[in-house]
This record gives structure tokens, C-alpha cells and sequence, in this order.
């Protein structure tokens, strides 16, 4: 375990924000955990566990101690006839941990190919993209219970997956920290092509892991900014999921909305549709600015502040509020 005071976090957030955090900690073996929260007793805060900071708002410096976790292997932990379980740590980056799926013949994951973030961020809002969900694959999750200082085993069911979100966003937040992740993954050919973008691919007979995968990464290049020449945490907001009369109202004002039915009878419509039918693509706010190619994503033009962020953030709810009585959720976990 490492303890660094004052630790720069500009390159440990995808947006760039200059942050520092005043004691940072880099575990490397889950066995260490026990001791750093004997040491971290007297905080009385909860530390922020930060991976690939791919999902976060730096707003101001955290007031709390930052973890940040190392370990980064894999072990297949179960073999079957269709699929095999295998256990992942949390510190591997997501997308090596996708590319390794791709090489090695296992389905399913490559629809959320090239996510930044890390495996243990994975679960806490159940990451989606194309059609998927990483919760559709994850069969355990191993913790760390901070508030009963033990190591324990979540079942699927445990997890509480719904969109964008999970019982680590809810009754465990600032409670648990993810050591490891186990996944479920098909071994015969499996590929979802409801997104669709990828509609066209039903009908090649060359269809086989690597093509989706350049396929799905062609299609983020043209819609999101690469974090590492654009300061950008992906998704701002979460799109929004409203009854189906709502819906219906506002269909009837905009014929040409996004529909994708959800359980219960709702909808969930793009809130980058809404953003965009505003004509805030491209708009600015001093140095953070809505992206020109995709609504949905807020940017760091260079010198962003987070505050800066944040307000334009509230400046399209506001907007869209205004607009449609929708309120907009952000989806980034806003550090103030």
C-alpha cells in the first residue's frame, strides 16, 4: 500500500480537472484493505474510490481521502459446456479486459468495447452501451463492506441492477468497495445487434467478434470525443424514462422523438435528442462546452474548471425543464 500526500489528480479524470487530493492511498492486493481502513478510522468520512475517473466531476478538491486500486488480474474461476465464469479484479481496465473477452472466443461483452473506467466501476451504474449491460453478464460481485469492515460475496440478484444504476449507487454507496467482479461469458456465437447502428451486420456472413468490435469502435469515434485529446466523461445526463402518456403528450408536439419501450409500460426517450432539438450542440459556457457531434456529452475545451462544468450542466437542465417538464439526472458523480 502506498500513502501519497497531495496527490494531482488532472490525469486521473478524464475531464481534466486540476484536483488535488491531500492523502491518497494505491492498494495492490485486496488483504491490504483491512489495514488502510484501521488507518483511515479516524476521517469520519468515507473515502472515494477512484479507478480510471471516468465517471467523475472534480467540482472542488475532495475533502475526503482517495483510493485508488491496482490490482488488475484475472483467473477463470468456473467451466461449463456454453459458458465459462471468470473472476476479474477491479483495477483492470474495462477495455482490456473486453479486448481479452474478443481474443480468447468469449461473447457477449464486445458490444461495450473501448468504455473507459476500470472493472470495478463497471457495476456501480451498470454500464450499458449497443444494446448491452454489463449486468446482463455479472453473476457475483466481491466487497469490501466498509461500514462492517469485512469481506463479502453479492449474488446477481443482490446487485439490484436497473439502469444506469445498482445497489452500490444506493443502499451501499460509500459502503463497499468492489474487489473483484465475476463474469458469466458465452462461448457459442452470440451477437446482439439491436442497436441500430448495427442493423446492417445481420446479414454478413462474415460476422465474428473483431468486426463488431471495429464496427462499434468506428461508431464511438463519430459520436464521442477521445477523453485523451478532449476532456470528457461520456454520458452527462441519463436518459430520462417517462410514463407513456407523457410520452404520448409530447409526441403529439414532436412527432419525430425516440421511443425505446422499458418495463411497466415506460419510455425511455435520448436526452441527448432533447439537448440537441434545443439547438445546444456546440453551445459554450466559458471553457466547457456541449459537444459538437453529441448533446449528450459535455466538454473540456482546455481549461475547464469543474465549477464551470457544473453550471453548464445546470444550464441545459434548466433548458430542458423549461422545454419538455423533463428533468434531466446526471449520470457523472458530481465530486463538490
Amino acid at each position: 500500500m502506498q500513502h501519497i500526500k497531495n496527490q494531482d489528480l488532472t490525469h486521473l479524470n478524464t475531464f481534466h480537472i486540476r484536483a488535488f487530493a491531500r492523502d491518497f492511498f494505491i492498494i495492490e492486493n485486496d488483504q491490504e484493505l483491512p489495514i488502510l481502513f484501521n488507518k483511515l478510522s479516524h476521517y469520519h468520512t468515507s473515502p472515494l474510490i477512484l479507478g480510471g475517473g471516468s465517471n467523475i466531476l472534480f467540482v472542488k478538491n475532495p475533502s475526503m481521502p482517495v483510493v485508488h486500486l491496482a490490482n488488475n488480474r484475472l483467473h477463470l474461476a468456473g467451466r461449463h459446456t456454453d459458458y465459462d465464469i471468470i473472476e476479474v479484479e477491479a483495477g483492470m481496465k474495462w477495455d482490456d479486459l473486453v479486448r481479452w473477452t474478443v481474443e480468447n472466443n468469449y461473447y457477449g461483452l464486445v458490444n461495450l468495447s473501448y468504455i473507459p473506467g476500470t472493472v470495478g466501476a463497471a457495476p456501480v451504474q451498470n454500464i450499458g452501451a449497443y444494446g448491452e449491460e454489463v449486468g446482463n453478464f455479472i453473476t457475483h460481485v466481491h466487497i469490501y463492506n466498509t461500514a462492517r469492515q469485512r469481506f463479502e460475496t453479492l449474488s446477481y440478484d443482490e446487485c439490484s441492477f436497473g439502469y444506469r444504476t445498482s445497489i452500490f449507487k444506493t443502499a451501499l454507496r460509500g459502503k463497499a468497495i468492489i474487489t473483484r467482479v465475476g463474469l458469466r461469458l458465452p462461448k457459442r456465437p452470440r451477437f446482439n445487434l439491436s442497436y441500430r447502428d448495427l442493423h446492417f451486420l445481420k446479414d454478413n456472413p462474415n460476422l465474428n467478434l473483431w468486426l463488431l468490435r471495429l464496427t462499434i469502435g468506428k461508431i464511438r469515434m463519430t459520436k464521442l470525443p477521445d477523453p485523451s485529446i478532449i476532456g470528457n466523461a461520456g454520458s452527462f445526463f441519463k436518459n430520462p424514462i417517462i410514463p407513456q402518456e407523457k410520452f404520448s403528450t409530447l409526441q403529439s408536439l414532436y412527432p419525430d422523438i425516440p421511443r425505446y419501450p422499458m418495463p411497466g409500460g415506460k419510455i425511455k426517450i435520448p436526452a441527448g435528442w432533447l439537448i440537441d432539438k434545443l439547438g445546444l450542440k456546440g453551445y459554450r459556457h466559458g471553457n466547457a462546452g456541449v459537444y459538437e457531434n453529441n448533446a449528450l456529452v459535455l466538454v473540456n475545451h482546455g481549461n475547464a474548471t469543474g465549477e464551470e462544468i457544473l453550471e453548464l450542466s445546470r444550464i441545459i437542465q434548466s433548458k430542458v425543464k423549461e422545454a419538455f417538464d423533463i428533468d434531466l439526472v446526471p449520470e457523472v458523480n458530481i465530486i463538490q
